[in-house]
């Protein structure tokens, strides 16, 4: 960094140059996708990778490949948890974000367009 700031200023300029959507709060039904979609990149980053052969080590057979035991091993474990948290948490964040951007809605009374249509004329004359 430069005395009068500049790569400080730069920093800024690409922050803010940043989608909304990635400064979204933890606890916010696009904080929850956004996570989602992370961890879903992530793990498909891995899988097209390859590692998913590395995940034999863990029932005691060799990995096939050149990587020595102890890097398969731990490629492994990366995999699994990532894996894991693919199944597990990307659908329960999904949810949730739909169950919290819906429950939001119904705190400010702001329903479906097909809820809010007005009946048409009554019958009763």
């Amino acid at each position: 960094m430069t005395d009068d700031g500049t790569h400080t200023s730069r920093a800024k300029r690409v922050l803010h140059r940043l989608p909304r959507w990635h400064r979204a709060p933890l606890f916010s039904p696009t904080g929850f996708l956004v996570r989602a979609a992370i961890l879903s990149l992530v793990y498909l980053v891995l899988h097209a990778a390859g590692l998913r052969s590395c995940v034999s080590i863990l029932s005691g057979s060799a990995a096939s490949g050149s990587l020595p035991t102890s890097v398969s091993g731990a490629l492994g474990i990366i995999y699994v948890c990532f894996y894991f948290a693919f199944v597990l948490f990307v659908p329960i964040l999904i949810i949730a974000a739909g169950v919290m951007a819906a429950g939001a809605r119904l705190w400010r009374g702001e329903r479906s367009p097909s809820a809010s249509a007005e009946p048409g004329p009554s019958s009763r004359g």
